[in-house]
């Protein structure tokens, strides 16, 4: 008797599937998640959680309830945004492309057309947080995953954020992650294994 094989993940037959599975542009990996959703979100997590630890080899099921799990998620830009939701989500695909290079909300009005309070209402309604939280949170990830994962010097690595000295990009990352880039880079190295 031939035998189908199972595929990896489910493939999304609605629209709002499709979408939610779908790029959604440099923003796709920011999503957010109405109140309401919280809980079947968190149950998702922790069926998946368990069934990953059950697993005694390669299952499938992991996989499915990963999908699952996405799924619950709500991608911005979807059918039901409203305004503020756009203005959100194209702020953050700006600062996608720029967080490198600007620093300050008020480019990203500039460029966009709005005024920097109207980024950052759009931002507290999205995510409860204000524009320049968000930037700032942006080029803290960019700053740890090019220490650890690039192996950069900290010096080397504000330069490549456009900081304009070190002592600047020290300041900052203080601020964010509560310890100094070369402090956080060995801590990290110690903790992975690496050197």
């Amino acid at each position: 008797m031939p035998t189908a094989a199972v595929p990896t993940a489910v493939v999304p037959t609605g629209a709002a599937s499709r979408a939610a599975v779908a790029p959604v542009g440099p923003v796709a990996a920011c999503w957010t998640a109405g109140e309401h959703t919280w809980p079947l979100i968190n149950a998702a997590f922790d069926h998946l959680r368990l069934e990953t630890r059950a697993a005694e080899r390669v299952s499938e099921v992991p996989r499915l309830l990963l999908t699952a799990l996405v799924l619950r998620l709500d991608p911005p830009g979807d059918a039901g945004a409203g305004a503020g939701d756009e203005t959100f989500r194209r702020f953050r695909a700006a600062v996608e492309v720029d967080f490198r290079h600007h620093h300050d909300v008020g480019h990203y009005a500039r460029a966009l057309g709005w005024s920097a309070r109207t980024l950052s209402r759009a931002c507290l309604a999205a995510t409860g947080r204000t524009a320049k939280d968000l930037l700032a949170e942006r080029l803290l990830l960019e700053a740890k995953r090019l220490l650890a994962h690039d192996g950069l010097s900290p010096v080397r690595c504000g330069q490549r954020l456009g900081f304009p000295d070190a002592s600047n990009f020290s300041a900052f990352f203080l601020r964010g992650a509560g310890m100094r880039p070369g402090a956080w880079q060995a801590e990290f190295s110690s903790r992975s294994g690496r050197r």
